[in-house]
């Protein structure tokens, strides 16, 4: 099902099915295969690694949730064709005591609480290095400027450890060249 907002398209967000302990090993395992092939990759050899929706959800909230900002309550995926669409409930309150500047007073001006966040854009990727490019989002239904939801994305990111934004380029882990997005699944190159 689809939701016609403002020119572009987005998913409509039913609710998600329970994280499995059984993906998030999967995708846990995934990873280390990933890692213990950096050496092999140094040698000319190539490795494609698979990931579901599945893994990847379950991986979010049972392995990588402990350790978000408190800014930053849930975090899922919906893999499309060469389209990544996200789901983030971020706590405003959170975020706005652990930013600094002109963005925290604007933060103050529009926002409090838990606000949910759904966002539409592509993943690039190639030579090693990746950013995510916004081309629609929703903010608890609302449509707000991109530059504004960019600024969000980039704070939300820069309080994660490590810090990143994911609307710059930067260099992808594990060695991995490229990433293919497909429905249900996202492939990742070294």
């Amino acid at each position: 099902m689809i939701l016609l907002a403002s020119g572009g398209l987005l998913p409509l967000w039913s609710a998600e099915p329970a994280p499995s302990r059984a993906a998030a090993e999967r995708c846990t395992e995934k990873i280390k295969e990933m890692e213990r092939f950096i050496p092999e990759k140094a040698s000319g050899k190539s490795l494609s690694t698979p990931f579901t929706e599945e893994e990847i959800n379950s991986y979010l909230q049972l392995v990588l949730k402990p350790r978000y900002h408190p800014s930053l309550r849930t975090l899922q995926v919906r893999l499309g064709q060469d389209r990544l669409h996200t789901r983030a409930v971020i706590d405003f309150d959170r975020l706005r005591t652990s930013t600094t500047g002109v963005f925290r007073s604007l933060l103050a001006l529009m926002f409090s609480g838990t606000r949910t966040l759904d966002a539409d854009g592509k993943l690039h990727t190639g030579d090693g290095r990746g950013r995510y490019e916004l081309e629609q989002a929703r903010f608890d239904g609302r449509t707000l400027p991109n530059g504004l939801v960019n600024e969000i994305i980039a704070a939300v990111g820069m309080r994660q450890t490590p810090p990143f934004n994911p609307t710059e380029s930067s260099t992808l882990p594990y060695g991995i060249e490229r990433v293919d997005l497909e429905p249900g699944r996202l492939v990742a190159h070294q």
